[in-house]
């Protein structure tokens, strides 16, 4: 009888992913919500920040993350083994640059304090924006 407990299976744990407040990602909350994610199956772990899983996938802490294509590629860059399963949505512009009422044009930003997302959008975002401006980056103060 004890050598037959050798032979059961192991339970199989939970897949954990990782997500983090953004409107494309919702859906998984709503699922959880809903009781559509079985709990034996999938156990949705949320993260402050893409940053937050991708570091959990780092250290292995989840088996995978809900992250934009270029956080993929990011990671990958880093050494972080990662394959895309799904594509869950498709950004259509809502990614902005966001300024105090009474700015009216990028030159207003000269040497003003700006705030930018430490992450591969953020990244991005910095980088398509800083062309229409007329004055180095280096005479901004940058808020990470």
């Amino acid at each position: 009888m004890w050598g037959l407990g050798g032979c059961a299976p192991y339970p199989l744990m939970p897949l954990r992913i990782g997500a983090h407040p953004w409107p494309g990602y919702e859906l998984l909350y709503l699922a959880r919500q809903r009781g559509q994610l079985d709990p034996q199956q999938v156990r949705l772990i949320e993260f402050p920040s893409a940053s937050a899983s991708l570091r959990a996938l780092a250290v292995r802490s989840i088996e995978g993350a809900a992250l934009t294509l270029d956080e993929v590629l990011l990671a990958r860059s880093r050494g972080i083994d990662l394959t895309v399963v799904a594509v869950l949505n498709e950004s259509r512009g809502a990614d902005v640059v966001l300024v105090q009422p009474g700015l009216q044009a990028p030159g207003a930003l000269h040497g003003k304090r700006i705030g930018v997302e430490s992450s591969a959008t953020g990244a991005l975002m910095l980088d398509a924006f800083w062309p229409v401006k007329a004055w180095p980056p280096e005479t901004c103060r940058w808020w990470r």
